[in-house]
């Protein structure tokens, strides 16, 4: 697909989105952060949520079976308290480091349906070089933030079965640190254990995070040797609050 063709069918995609996917969006407290990324975010007191498409080309090349108009819908969640996930320090939304769903600790991508998704790839919207599919697919995504996007918000209600939930997974799956859908984990998980009053988990896990290696130090000695170096006051703050400071 041409650059020119490829631009109109975004921009057609987006007129669609536009009407009832934006609509129920904004009738669910959301406001529309940048428009050619359709990204919307919400803020409440514990958190800030956002909802934004991703083109297939976003990386400058386009997978096998997609065109470059493909997309796919993200969600994330941003708890308030915790700091970004990979220790970025920058005034987004609510002066928060937080603008996007890569910012956010929790992150979901939405399933496309059946009929117009990509077998190999069904976490992508198919759209044509032509656009012609454009409103079937918002429709389709209308669908998705009612039957996928907006429970998933709703899970956040109760932070501390989000931590339950969360711990478990990670202490399932420690040996690699990892959680889907769950960014930096250690850090995520000591910081809502200092929320939530859980001193010897917010100990375990904050201390954990703080000694955390930066994996870039490896290859290049000029890089912070800790993970999280430029947050340890927080992290040590966290400690104190949780009644089990480091210092």
């Amino acid at each position: 697909m041409s650059q020119g063709r490829s631009g109109r069918t975004k921009r057609r995609l987006l007129e669609h989105l536009g009407e009832q996917p934006a609509s129920l969006l904004e009738a669910n407290d959301f406001r529309l952060l940048v428009k050619d990324k359709w990204r919307w975010c919400r803020s409440s007191p514990q958190r800030v949520d956002f909802v934004e498409i991703m083109f297939a080309d976003v990386k400058g090349f386009v997978p096998a079976s997609l065109s470059s108009a493909s997309m796919s819908l993200l969600a994330g969640v941003f708890v308030k308290g915790i700091p970004h996930p990979m220790g970025a320090r920058f005034a987004g939304v609510d002066g928060l480091s937080a603008d996007s769903v890569s910012s956010s600790h929790f992150q979901l991508t939405a399933k496309a349906g059946r009929l117009l998704g990509v077998l190999q790839k069904p976490e992508y919207w198919y759209v044509d070089p032509f656009g012609w599919l454009s409103k079937p697919v918002a429709a389709s995504v209308t669908k998705a933030l009612k039957s996928q996007i907006f429970p998933w918000f709703q899970n956040f209600g109760q932070l501390r079965k989000v931590f339950e939930d969360t711990k478990q997974r990670f202490e399932a799956n420690r040996q690699r640190n990892v959680v889907i859908g769950v960014q930096s984990p250690s850090l995520v998980l000591g910081f809502l254990a200092a929320q939530l009053g859980e001193k010897e988990d917010a100990k375990k896990y904050l201390r954990s995070a703080r000694l955390m290696r930066n994996p870039a130090y490896e290859i290049d000695k000029s890089r912070p040797e800790l993970l999280y170096g430029n947050i340890s006051e927080e992290i040590d703050a966290a400690m104190e609050r949780a009644g089990q400071s480091e210092r």
